[in-house]
């Protein structure tokens, strides 16, 4: 099978030869170059498009951690109040039953003997 040529002349009196072949070929590349810088194209389009659904949705999660993180320090400050409160009432409450064992001893004490007996 015979190789078709082709001859183009130019204006400026040049002479370009190309065979059909290499045309052909030429046209394959670059349609697959084309596909390629497309297909490229969309699948960074469609990166970005995540990219930024991400970047939204962890500046929530960065909100809300500081929020919770917020809530959880006034939490641990009120569990450190209560329990000064706690130990507080409980020093309280050893001393009034001491002071009220102390009442109960010395009002025996009376009802019988004396301080001088004793």
């Amino acid at each position: 099978m015979e190789e078709r040529k082709c001859e183009l002349r130019l204006p400026n009196g040049k002479v370009v030869n190309f065979s059909y072949a290499k045309l052909k070929a030429g046209i394959a590349v670059t349609a697959l170059v084309l596909v390629g810088a497309v297909g490229t194209a969309g699948y960074l389009y469609h990166q970005l498009s995540d990219y930024r659904s991400e970047a939204t949705d962890y500046a929530a999660y960065k909100q809300n951690k500081a929020e919770q993180q917020t809530k959880l320090q006034k939490l641990l400050q009120d569990n450190e109040r209560m329990l000064r409160d706690m130990a507080e009432i409980s020093n309280l409450e050893k001393k009034l039953r001491r002071a009220v064992i102390r009442d109960v001893d010395s009002s025996r004490l009376g009802e019988g003997t004396s301080m001088v007996d004793s």
